[in-house]
């Protein structure tokens, strides 16, 4: 009877076990439908996605393709950094953002930096316009320097001084004219000095006027030319100067940095083609569960190179 009865017992433990006593904490499923409760259970906890008829399936497809050197080139030529933008990747964006924020900057501060230069072009115009009298100084070269200095011998009949005569020479050796020469000439050439309004006479200065080799050359070093108004008008127009010249550097940046993205862009891009090639053109992931009518449960993981 013990050895009957060890046998009857040893037969409950097996049957109990295939029932699914036996297997842990694996729920016991009595058809199919049961089946798919459990699993949409199980999926909703690892938040997979599920379908309307309890097959669940998520699939990323993701090609990689090669990107053009030409395209690349182009955009960067349009606008720097673009190229990299468009060949994509982290050092792309990153090198992309950057070099079009300098150029933002750039286009901001070369049309900035000029809008200043223009105004300040005005200012020191108005300037020479208020404080500048061509009639003084063509009166004081032609009645008082050339009716003295022999070597203005254009302004001279023989041993006579003739002040009509003189005009045209004032015309020829003198010729201020209302434009960019002109705001050059009164700023930088000392002999156009006597029509500044404050420029002062003194009578001492008669006696160096005959040192005045010629009406185109430099005038005696003892004549004082550098008065308030020259040298305020000459401040105003340095400002001016150093606009523009600061939006020429920006302009000659946003050159460079056309040139650089170019290359850089090519560079990028044929790397980018370069792993490509390597690896192989597309990537395939697929991750699929699916219930059936029976219990079953399916993983596929599938990478194409």
């Amino acid at each position: 009877m013990t050895r009957l009865a060890e046998a009857l017992l040893m037969t409950v433990l097996v049957l109990i076990c295939v029932a699914g006593v036996c297997r842990g904490r694996e729920p016991i499923v009595s058809d199919a439908r049961d089946f798919d409760v459990y699993l949409r259970t199980t999926l909703r906890q690892v938040q997979v996605s599920q379908e309307p008829d309890a097959s669940v399936r998520h699939t990323q497809d993701a090609p990689v393709k090669p990107k053009s050197t030409v395209r690349a080139l182009l955009l960067s030529a349009l606008i720097p950094g673009l190229g990299e933008i468009y060949v994509g990747g982290t050092r792309g964006y990153v090198t992309g953002g950057i070099l079009a924020g300098i150029e933002l900057l750039s286009i901001y501060k070369f049309y900035d930096l000029n809008s200043q230069g223009d105004d300040r072009r005005a200012a020191y115009r108005e300037y020479a316009r208020l404080y500048y009298d061509r009639v003084r100084f063509e009166a004081y070269v032609r009645d008082t320097v050339a009716a003295v200095n022999a070597n203005f011998e254009y302004c001279h009949i023989g041993d006579e001084y003739d002040p009509v005569k003189c005009d045209s020479l004032i015309d020829f050796y003198f010729p201020l004219a209302h434009d960019d020469d002109f705001y050059e000439q009164i700023d930088i050439g000392d002999r156009f000095a006597f029509g500044w309004v404050d420029w002062v006479h003194q009578p001492q200065y008669v006696n160096y006027w005959n040192q005045w080799e010629s009406p185109e050359g430099p005038i005696p070093e003892e004549i004082e030319t550098e008065t308030a108004r020259r040298l305020t008008y000459r401040s105003l127009r340095q400002d001016a100067n150093d606009a523009y010249s600061s939006a020429d550097k920006f302009a000659w940046i946003m050159v460079i940095g056309r040139v650089v993205s170019m290359i850089d862009a090519v560079i990028l891009a044929k790397t980018h083609n370069s792993r490509l090639a390597s690896l192989g053109s597309r990537m395939n992931l697929s991750f699929q569960v699916k219930s059936i009518t029976n219990p079953a449960f399916k993983l596929g993981v599938k990478m194409r190179f």
